[in-house]
């Protein structure tokens, strides 16, 4: 990151402020979840204090959460809180918000509300979540959209079950959210942790923070799709139509606003389901070529080492699936 980049990144950073906040501790029996409504103009934060969880976005691989982990959703993108596959699911809409009840923001709440699906006061969960969605100002002179941005950005990628810094976190979130003042500390602690994670998030990309900061609805639309659908069989082409653009103005628009071009994009976004993939699942590498849209595993195998410096097969391992 060039001078002018860090420059404009703590600027934007320095602008982003808190103006609104809303927490539920929500309590999951086995076999139960819940979904929140895609919400643009909010920042979805979840701490899992308890339990494991598999959390999925729309088209997305579900990724798991243990005790102590935290993760983000900066576009404010619907997404699928659960405890495991076919766990039936209560539509919260917001959180806080059963069955799309208003809940009024935190200046009015001195604690989170409680909820609880599929279990009871006196019965142990199978997982808790301390859930949150705050409002944020965006400098949109300063920043890309927040379509731009992965739609789920894991929060502490460091704790593990049982591990000591897992109970301490989940010990320090539950004394502050239970001792009076909860909602507002902890509406301050999600606005730390998010400005972290997104100074941490453009430090990897750079280009976005260079890029055209009024990016146009048309470009921010493509690389959204291109998101939820890494393995379509995208071209220059077709995304310029999908953004409703000639091939040639689509292409030198998107290099403008975004720093690559489009299938430079494609290609990042087809490793990362690559990536994930082969983390959690132990299907043959052929199938996860074809499911990230390569036609030959030569093709993917080749793309893949140059992406991540090691064979699909070495990631694997070392990622322990075997």
């Amino acid at each position: 990151m060039d001078r002018a980049q860090s420059i404009n990144l703590s600027k934007a950073l320095s602008a982003l402020h808190l103006v609104s906040a809303k927490w539920a501790t929500i309590d999951l029996g086995p076999g139960w979840g819940f979904s929140l409504d895609n919400d643009p103009n909010l920042i979805a934060v979840h701490f899992v204090l308890d339990g494991v969880l598999e959390v999925s976005c729309t088209h997305d691989e579900p990724q798991v959460f243990a005790a102590g982990q935290s993760f983000i959703l900066p576009n404010g993108a619907g997404h699928v809180v659960r405890t495991g596959s076919g766990a039936k699911l209560s539509r919260l809409g917001h959180v806080g918000a059963q069955e799309d009840e208003a809940l009024s923001a935190f200046e009015g709440e001195d604690s989170p509300v409680h909820l609880m699906f599929g279990t009871s006061r006196t019965g142990r969960p199978a997982a808790t979540v301390l859930s949150g969605q705050i409002g944020l100002t965006w400098p949109e002179d300063l920043l890309p959209p927040r379509a731009l941005l992965p739609k789920l950005i894991v929060g502490s990628p460091g704790y593990r079950l049982n591990s000591p810094s897992a109970e301490e976190a989940v010990r320090s979130l539950r004394e502050m959210a239970d001792a009076p003042g909860g909602t507002i500390c902890l509406a301050r602690f999600a606005h730390l942790l998010v400005t972290r994670r997104l100074r941490e998030q453009l430090l990897q990309e750079p280009e976005l923070v260079s890029a055209n900061p009024r990016s146009s609805v048309a470009i921010a639309r493509v690389v959204q799709s291109i998101r939820m659908e890494p393995g379509r069989a995208w071209s220059v082409a077709s995304l310029a139509r999908h953004a409703g653009m000639s091939r040639s103005g689509f292409a030198e628009k998107f290099r403008q606003e975004t720093g690559r071009t489009p299938m430079e994009v494609v290609s990042a976004a087809r490793m990362d389901m690559a990536a994930r993939l082969l983390r959690r699942s132990r299907e043959p590498i052929k199938a996860i070529s074809a499911s990230t849209g390569y036609s030959s595993s030569t093709a993917f195998i080749r793309t893949f080492r140059r992406h991540f410096g090691q064979s699909p097969t070495d990631f694997r391992e070392q990622s322990g699936q075997d």
